[in-house]
């Protein structure tokens, strides 16, 4: 009896795309040099609304980098620190 012809094909293994460790995508670095940038003008115009949310972005933002190279636990006031700082920002403005 023949084999199906399928079978003579010898199956190629996948290997999985190499994945590179970043802490930030493209996106990310672009979004907090533009933060950066308004969190300047912030400072110009006198803007303190605008100033703290800002910080609290730049803060959410950089924990991951606080996580790797300092400790998880201090990533994670950052996280509560940096929302509330953005919740009080938000009722700056509407104040």
């Amino acid at each position: 009896m023949s084999k199906a012809f399928h079978s003579h094909i010898p199956e190629l293994e996948d290997e999985p795309p190499k994945k590179r460790d970043r802490l930030f995508t493209h996106p990310q670095k672009a979004s907090m040099v533009l933060a950066v940038f308004l969190l300047i003008y912030a400072l110009v115009a006198w803007d303190l609304p605008l100033f703290f949310l800002l910080v609290s972005f730049l803060m959410f933002m950089l924990r991951p980098l606080v996580a790797k190279y300092l400790s998880e636990s201090l990533a994670n006031v950052m996280k509560g620190f940096s929302v509330s700082v953005g919740i009080g920002s938000f009722i700056m403005m509407f104040l």
